[in-house]
């Protein structure tokens, strides 16, 4: 009643501020100068002749507040008041008009007071959905009568019916009412403005109707020519209309805008009472929660409601396959058996009967069934159920059709996959460009020392010619001496002693001029190369000079980014084209979060190494520790420079795991001659063969560990006392590439390629151990539940997967298409029945009575007391035999040509420890984590195919009436009766007695104990 008055208020203010408007234009017409009185006479003219027109489509109390607003007052008529309320209605009149002078006294510039104004009357509004309910037969009984009273009382705005609210008291009781309303009048004054609040004074009891239909929505108030037909033309003066009609849409806007506010604060208030006051298990129950309103707004089945995989198909009617569909079918293939099965007998046939035509169509077939099962799922919401029974024609496979949940886990996974890459990609474009940043903030140092690298040169050259030139001048002043020495002798006296001798003179003249022209054509040859030599010192002394006041004005911190990188070392952790590449080759998810965390672990250390040399100034580079407390030592080592120096004698950890990767993937192993994805092999011996071998150095680890030492490269972290000197004492002092060890077998241990490769080696070799704990020594005996479970000893842990791609091919190679069948029965067979016992494992577990242990087969194999042992001696990963993965990392890190035992043995300790410390937990956790999600896999499928059988068991009969149709044929009067026994000696077996349809009529329970004789 409330909500009605304040919609009758309203829609009266409304039309008071209309009649205002009129009488303002019709003030302004009356000031206007006499000569205008004829144009303005034909303005109102034209104005009546619009209300005219409008009058048709006018009700009749539309007409009678026209006619009120004009000064033409009429009775009213005793169809719509009586007489007796004519008191009343002039006083809520009066009331109504002291309303309209305090809200809008601006607009009432001549102070008259407000005419008298009648209501108007309530009329429910009536829709063609409304009338229909006519049509509906609700029956003669109880029943219908309130059903039809319940549409009577929503129709007329009247509220809750009396069915519904006996429903409530049924549900909730009569205490829900009262708080309910209770809370409303509290909280109803808080949620009106001040309008509305003010005019909440002057209403009565009982007083307004609900229209059904909020004013300001239904009405079009902005339509400029409706309000001139009822309120006078505007063309006198257009500009005071647009104002006036734009001042009422704005204020009318806010209106509605307050109004909805109101509503949410109301609905979200009302929200909070009833979670206050009643259960959730309640409301849900008893009313729609906003889960229900998004489920009925989805509409589609509610499994999809949280299924949120999008669909990597084309949208809309497209029916042509695409590549990203294709990609996706052919994953899926590969991780179901049993499609995966069906996709190698194809292959198979086709090595004996089939063409190559029907080969490519029978695989086409299921890559097809595959597309169009995740179309009707991700386009028509399709049920698995229904698209298996009556999509047969468009999903040709029966094994994807056996399989459809399977492929809508698959592609839940796929989507994650690719959610993983991007995730990658996005931190290796973050650490690639991070490096190519300081690379270029140090472009400029590094011109400043190649410069001065080629000055010393430069000068080193000029020098010597120098020395050549002096050298050869000499030599020349010397010989023309000799020549003028020998000119100067006495010839007669020669003569007369000697005799005459004037041949052999020409031949030493001869010779002389020889060696004198030699000399001179290289003295000029020498002066030439000084001379050049002058020009180039000159030359680069200028460059040298230019680059270093550049140097100097715009890059002060060039010297640290050269460190940073030096430090970094990027081309020994990373590849940027090739990584990229095995990126996008990479098709499971486990791969790839381990590219992820190598990736992690690159960051963290170059993210040390910047911070260390004052490079970090971004937010992210201040804080101080990593979440990874157990980094701290990795990240000081790699700060401090370990890193660049491990790698001057061991193997960069990607190509490592290159080479891991073919020696395990490829019949011929490893290709010295390859290369990485953008690097040339013809521009230098770096980028040859060379580039696979680990460093070699012509000194021994402890010379040279001394010299690194002694020039400030290698830092002793943990041997520095608290005075900054050496502790004679400390194991480091004697092993000084102790840190360098340790950030080499990290780095080692966390590269995608060798964890993919070295975990798939670990798969196949651990082994599987329970032992049983002081409890289950106590109560474990032949008869108990887990009798059998206790003692397992070197359990394959293989036998709980099904065999990978590779392996099940070399599995199958030479077989016929039987014995491919019978294999994958026999492997599926063994999965299923090791996976339940894995679950049964679990449960003795967590209930305490046995321990789990994963680990690699002994060196020495099993003691005879072995399960008397402790978790030590499971657990002290010396004594596993480490032999089939050490020795496939030393096939990679170790030279090919050998080198120093010494320098092999530093090797060996990162590859020990890269395994002890690092590898094997991982494996083992994950191996864990494997076997307890692949046991629940196939646990859920087999109590699902347990519980179908049982709900499907039809009842009990006689074996002489058994027959093909037993399920369907009525048996008449004949009595059937079900039994229930009971597996548990203490719970009661039950006996009851059937229908003809297999309805039970009655049941009697037969305690334990108790025996029943004829």
């Amino acid at each position: 009643a409330k909500d009605r008055l304040d919609e009758s208020v309203r829609e009266e203010d409304r039309k008071q501020n209309e009649l205002n408007a009129l009488e303002q234009d019709n003030k302004n017409k009356d000031d206007d100068d006499d000569d205008d009185d004829e144009d303005s006479g034909a303005d109102r003219r034209k104005g009546r002749k619009r209300v005219g027109k409008l009058q048709d489509r006018l009700t009749q109390e539309d007409l009678d507040l026209i006619e009120e607003s004009k000064g033409n007052y009429r009775a009213p008529r005793d169809d719509d008041v009586d007489r007796d309320d004519d008191e009343a209605r002039k006083r809520k009149v009066a009331k109504i008009q002291e309303l309209r002078n305090q809200l809008f006294i601006d607009d009432d510039d001549d102070g008259k007071e407000g005419r008298k104004k009648k209501p108007k009357k309530a009329a429910v509004e009536n829709f063609d959905e409304d009338g229909m309910a006519e049509f509906i037969d609700y029956g003669d009984d109880e029943n219908g009568a309130r059903y039809r009273d319940d549409m009577d009382m929503e129709r007329s705005g009247q509220g809750v019916s009396e069915a519904q609210l006996d429903e409530a008291n049924a549900i909730f009781g009569t205490d829900f009412l009262e708080f309910m309303a209770e809370g409303d009048n509290a909280q109803d004054d808080d949620l009106l403005d001040d309008d509305e609040r003010e005019s909440k004074k002057f209403r009565e009891r009982g007083v307004g109707v609900d229209l059904g239909v909020d004013s300001d929505d239904d009405v079009d108030i902005s339509d400029s020519e409706d309000d001139d037909a009822l309120f006078g033309s505007g063309d006198e003066d257009e500009t005071t209309g647009e104002k006036r009609s734009e001042a009422l849409r704005l204020k009318r806007e806010q209106r509605r805008l307050k109004k909805e506010e109101r509503r949410k604060k109301k609905a979200e208030q009302r929200k909070a009472r009833l979670r206050r006051a009643f259960e959730p298990v309640q409301l849900i129950e008893n009313f729609c929660t906003e889960r229900d309103d998004e489920i009925r707004i989805k509409d589609a089945p509610e499994r999809f409601f949280d299924w949120k995989t999008p669909f990597h198909g084309p949208s809309g009617a497209i029916t042509s396959i695409i590549l990203a569909e294709e990609q996706e079918a052919l994953w899926i293939i590969k991780r179901i058996p049993d499609i995966a099965t069906e996709y190698m007998i194809i292959e198979t046939e086709a090595d004996t009967s089939m063409t190559n035509e029907d080969f490519d169509l029978k695989k086409r077939a299921i890559v097809e069934s595959v597309i169009k099962t995740l179309r009707f799922i991700h386009r028509e919401k399709l049920e698995p159920e229904f698209i298996r029974k009556y999509r047969a024609d468009e999903v040709t496979s029966s094994t994807v059709r056996d399989n459809i949940f399977a492929i809508m886990d698959e592609d839940t996974e796929w989507e994650r996959l690719l959610n993983a890459k991007k995730k990658v990609e996005a931190l290796l474009e973050t650490v690639t460009s991070t490096a190519n940043a300081d690379d270029a903030l140090g472009a400029d140092e590094e011109y400043v020392l190649k410069l001065k690298e080629d000055l010393k040169l430069a000068k080193d050259r000029l020098d010597e010619s120098v020395r050549e030139e002096d050298r050869k001048q000499n030599e020349l002043n010397a010989l023309e001496q000799d020549n003028k020495n020998k000119d100067d002798d006495d010839d007669d006296d020669d003569d007369e002693l000697f005799g005459d001798d004037d041949d052999d003179d020409d031949e030493k003249d001869k010779d002389i001029a020889k060696q004198k022209e030699s000399l001179m054509s290289h003295l000029k040859t020498t002066q030439s190369l000084v001379k050049v030599c002058a020009e180039q010192v000159s030359s680069v002394e200028a460059s040298l000079k230019v680059a270093e006041e550049n140097s100097a004005s715009t890059q002060p911190g060039q010297k640290n980014a050269i460190m940073a990188s030096n430090k970094i070392c990027r081309d020994k952790l990373w590849h940027y084209e090739d990584f990229k590449r095995y990126l996008a080759n990479l098709n499971d998810y486990n791969h790839v979060m381990d590219f992820y965390k190598y990736l992690t672990l690159i960051k963290e250390g170059n993210d040390a190494v910047r911070t260390k040399n004052s490079l970090a100034t971004d937010g992210t580079d201040t804080k101080k520790r990593s979440r990874r407390f157990d980094r701290d030592y990795y990240r000081t080592c790699v700060s401090q420079g370990l890193r660049q120096i491990c790698y001057q004698f061991a193997l960069a950890p990607f190509r490592v795991g290159i080479k891991l990767e073919d020696n395990l993937t490829k019949p011929e192993g490893f290709n010295w001659d390859s290369s990485l994805p953008g690097d040339n092999p013809n521009e230098g011996d770096d980028l040859g063969p060379r580039q696979w071998n680990a460093p070699v150095n012509d000194s021994d680890p402890t010379s040279f560990a001394s010299e690194l030492v002694s020039s400030g490269e290698l830092v002793l972290l943990a041997a520095m006392d608290k005075s900054g000197k050496l502790s004679e004492d400390h194991p480091e002092v004697s092993d000084p590439f102790r840190g360098c060890r340790y950030v080499a077998a990290m780095e080692l241990a966390y590269e995608p390629r060798i964890r993919r490769h070295l975990r798939e080696l670990y798969k196949q070799k651990a082994v599987l151990t329970t032992q049983q704990t002081p409890k289950g020594v106590d109560v474990i005996d032949p008869f108990h539940e887990y009798y059998g479970l206790h003692l397992l000893r070197n359990k394959k842990v293989k036998d709980h997967f099904h065999p990978n791609e590779r392996e099940l091919q070399q599995q199958v190679f030479g077989y016929s298409v039987e014995d491919v069948k019978e294999l994958n029965e026999k492997l599926k067979s063994n999965e299923k029945q090791s996976c339940i016992q894995y679950l049964n494992i679990m449960k003795a577990e967590k209930s305490g009575h046995i321990k789990v242990h994963i680990h690699l087969p002994l060196l020495h194999g099993d003691s005879e007391d072995w399960y008397k042992k402790g978790d030590d001696y499971f657990k002290n990963r010396e004594k596993q035999d480490l032999g089939p993965l050490i020795e496939e990392l030393r096939k990679a890190y170790y030279p090919s040509d050998g080198d120093m035992e010494e320098w092999n043995n530093e090797r060996d300790k990162i590859l020990r420890f890269a395994l002890t410390n690092f590898l094997l937990p991982a494996f083992e956790a994950d191996m864990l984590k494997d076997l307890r999600d692949a046991a629940i896999k196939v646990g859920i499928a087999e109590a699902g195919k347990n519980l179908s059988m049982m709900a499907m068991e039809g009842p009990y009969r006689p074996s002489h009436l058994l027959g093909d149709n037993r399920f369907l044929v009525p048996t008449g009067d004949l009595p059937i009766v079900g039994v229930c026994c009971a597996s548990d000696g203490k719970d009661a077996s039950y006996l009851a007695a059937l229908t003809e349809r297999g309805e039970v009529s009655d049941h009697l329970a037969i305690p334990s104990g108790i025996q029943i004789d004829s």
